[in-house]
Parts: structure tokens; sequence; C-alpha cells
């Protein structure tokens, strides 16, 4: 989808275009240096700019990624512009970056020029192995289908996560959940869910996943909140166990993908009839407040953060797709 950024100057240019549509301003300088609030337009307080210089750059960001020096696509060939690549040099590219396979070349071609552009302003090449090998960080070969119960899907993700060390983010994330499993700590009973799980408000759901589907061809967070609402039974299993002395919370949540179907189903359905939708696996880590009677009208808790996440349907686990939306909207029917 078409954005704008800065370029070195300041000026505004459009990613589609590479072309100028805003010339720089002293605002746009400022707002590019980050002396100022990007809501106010004014200057940061003395507190707040005191906060901000004290910030480690490097930390905000957490690679989960695969190497670049491991994937085919990370870069056009050399001294090709994009005109000049093949179909599949550019298809290559596009997936290395989390983009789709089935593309043709006049319709690839702007959406690599958008990624080059990005990566040239920005300095940064996030890619993404869609076909790694099996002991590679997407777990690609394990099975979430709906032939297997959660537990055994956790085991065979565990076993994964053992193997390799490139993400050890994902493998604290695995590890825990399945240690909370074994320890029987999930509850996957609506009733108890509804019952102590802390209040989850939507504008926590909108202010984490709101940037999902900003071009209107793509799902979005709306998408997710109505398959939620008008198809509650997608849900094979969606559990909550609470980490023992924190103020930490796992969601365990498995659902039906809306369209993709899986192909090892196929005997399990009658003749002529479609094999069965695939399944998928989602983690979340929240975070909660306490609360109490007399300020919130409860002491269950409020959500105030997503930490850390793994998606077992998607490019890298940890990406931004629609899944984790539409499994906080399950869980935000659980309170209301």
């Amino acid at each position: 989808s078409n954005a704008n950024i800065y370029d070195e100057e300041s000026n505004t240019i459009s990613t589609a275009t590479g072309e100028v549509v805003e010339a720089a301003t002293a605002k746009s300088k400022q707002h590019m240096a980050g002396s100022i609030d990007t809501k106010t337009q004014l200057p940061h307080s003395t507190e707040r700019q005191d906060q901000m210089d004290k910030l480690i750059q490097k930390n905000l960001l957490r690679k989960t990624a695969a190497n670049e020096s491991n994937i085919r696509g990370a870069k056009l060939p050399e001294n090709n512009s994009p005109e000049q690549c093949t179909l599949q040099e550019l298809r290559d590219f596009l997936i290395a970056r989390g983009g789709k396979a089935t593309i043709t070349k006049k319709n690839a071609i702007p959406e690599v020029k958008r990624f080059l552009l990005i990566e040239k302003q920005s300095g940064i090449m996030q890619l993404v192995d869609r076909n790694p090998n099996p002991n590679g960080l997407l777990y690609a070969d394990v099975n979430t289908s709906g032939m297997f119960h959660v537990r055994v899907i956790l085991d065979e993700m565990l076993k994964k996560a053992n193997q390799t060390d490139e993400d050890q983010c994902t493998y604290n994330l695995i590890r825990d959940t399945y240690q909370l499993y074994e320890q029987g700590l999930f509850d996957d009973t609506y009733d108890n869910i509804a019952r102590v799980a802390p209040e989850l408000k939507e504008g926590l759901i909108y202010k984490t996943f709101g940037n999902i589907g900003s071009n209107i061809k793509c799902k979005n967070i709306g998408d997710a909140f109505r398959r939620c609402l008008y198809n509650e039974d997608s849900t094979s299993y969606h559990g909550i166990a609470f980490v023992p002395n924190t103020n930490r919370v796992i969601i365990l949540s498995k659902a039906h993908a809306s369209m993709a179907r899986d192909e090892k189903t196929r005997k399990n359905t009658p003749d002529y009839e479609p094999p069965e939708k695939q399944q998928y696996l989602v983690i979340l880590e929240m975070t909660y407040d306490e609360t109490n009677d007399i300020e919130h009208k409860h002491s269950l808790g409020v959500f105030v953060e997503l930490k850390r996440s793994y998606c077992g349907g998607c490019v890298a686990g940890q990406g931004m797709c629609r899944h984790k939306p539409e499994r906080l909207w399950h869980q935000f029917h659980h309170w209301t």
C-alpha cells in the first residue's frame, strides 16, 4: 500500500513513486528529528525529553526474522533493476519480506520498488524465511491441524524449539506455555474464564493491532472482529493461564482458518466435499494491572499490554497477522 515517508532532507516522499509530495519545512525537520510531539506539534516537556534521551534505540527493536545470508531473495541480482529481473526473482524478493508468491510481474515491480525505497530510507531489512529447514525458527513442519490436540502441538513445537537457538524469544514463549500446560494451569471453560480473567478493553486491541490491513484490499482488524463475532464455532480451543507470582497471563487459542483447507483431512470428509479447514494455534502473552472495587468496580485486573506472541499459521510466527487480534476479540467476548 502507498505511504509517505521522509527523505534525508525532511521532504515528504511517496513510497509508491519516490517523488516529493511535500517540500521540507521547519516543522517537518523538527518532526523528523523527534524534537516535537507528533500529536500536539509542540516541543516535548523537559521530563518527556529526559525520558526519551535515556532510551537505548537498539532495545526498541527485537529482530526475530531469519538471517539475511540464508534467505533466497534477500537482494535483487547485482546491478539489476526490478524491470530487468525475472518474475521468479521478483517473487523471491517479495516472499523474503512476507509478501505473496502469487503475483504477476506487472504488479510485482511496483511492490518491489516500494520495499527498495523504504529499506533505503530506513537502512533496515526485516526478512523472513518461508521455507526453513526442519530446525528453523518457524517450526514450519509442526502440524497444527484439527487432528491434533493442543497438548500434542505444544509438545512438537517444544521439540523444534529445543533444536534451534536462532530466536530465544519465541523459544522461551513456547517453553513457558508448555510448562504452564503441563502444570494444569490452563483453564478452557468459558464460565471460568469469564469469572476470573482480567478486563480486556477493546481500545487495547485497536491500539495493538490497528496497523493491520493498511490497504483496503487487505484483511484488517475489523475483519477479525466480524469473523470472531459471527463465527463463534470457528474456535476449537481457547484457554488462559495465570503465570504464578507475576502479572502475566498466557492466552492459548486454536481456531479454523477462514478459507484455507487442510489437504491432510481429505479422507475425513464425504466424497465431493472439500477437506476440513486448516487450523492455527496462537500464543499471546498479556500483562495486566491490578484493580479494586472502589475505582474500577471489580478486582479482576485489566489487561494493559501484549508482550510476546506467536502464530503457528503465519510467516515468521512473530508477524502482525489478523489471527492474533481475532483471538483477542474472542477473549474480549468472555468479558462482555
